[in-house]
């Protein structure tokens, strides 16, 4: 498992610590946002407004990794079950689905 701190799930008020941190304009933040949530990019290298030095910046120390599910089950009603791995532990997620509505819950 990557032991890097995503970028991904991160606020913009995050996003701007980061690039603060680095010594980039708050603005840069907005940019990461857009390549991450609107443009769906993989890879940091993708993000063609980012300067080279700040993607390597970057690199080194973040990634881009959303949550992998390690485990799934689905039961006749259509409960859909998942486990996430993180760092501190496992999550469990359940998708409940109802006549008008998706119920989710984590634990």
């Amino acid at each position: 498992m990557d032991t890097k701190l995503s970028l991904f799930g991160m606020t913009l008020s995050e996003l701007e610590q980061v690039c603060l941190a680095a010594g980039q304009k708050k603005f840069v933040a907005k940019q990461l946002a857009h390549w991450m949530y609107q443009k769906n990019v993989s890879s940091i290298d993708d993000m063609k407004n980012v300067s080279g030095e700040f993607k390597n910046y970057l690199n080194e120390n973040y990634s881009l990794n959303r949550a992998k599910y390690t485990r799934y089950a689905e039961s006749t009603d259509g409960t859909r079950k998942y486990l996430f791995p993180f760092k501190a532990g496992y999550t469990e997620t359940a998708m409940i689905p109802g006549e008008k509505r998706i119920t989710v819950c984590v634990s």
